[in-house]
């Protein structure tokens, strides 16, 4: 998992934070386990500005329409997503 860039996520002290509060068992209150921050490395990803491929960005992509999916996720993915209706409401 890459760092995220913008403030809607804080800084990246703020973000190493949040994986530790799983590792703490601060998050089993909604169903986070401990475990899973030991599966979470975080790295430095590309700047904001450059070409880059995220979640978000397929997230985004399938609300306005499968066919944006296409460069961003493999076919396969892209058909479990569509076939699941996943995204397809704005939250």
């Amino acid at each position: 998992m890459t760092y995220r860039p913008d403030d809607e996520w804080g800084g990246r002290e703020e973000q190493d934070a949040y994986v530790e509060k799983f590792a703490r068992g601060d998050k089993e209150d909604i169903g986070g386990k401990r475990e899973w921050a030991e599966r979470i490395d975080l790295v430095e990803g590309k700047r904001p500005d450059e070409d880059a491929v995220s979640s978000t960005k397929a997230r985004k992509a399938a609300l306005e329409g499968g066919d944006k999916l296409g460069p961003l996720v493999t076919p396969a993915v892209r058909d479990w997503i569509l076939s699941n209706d996943l995204y397809t409401v704005e939250e």
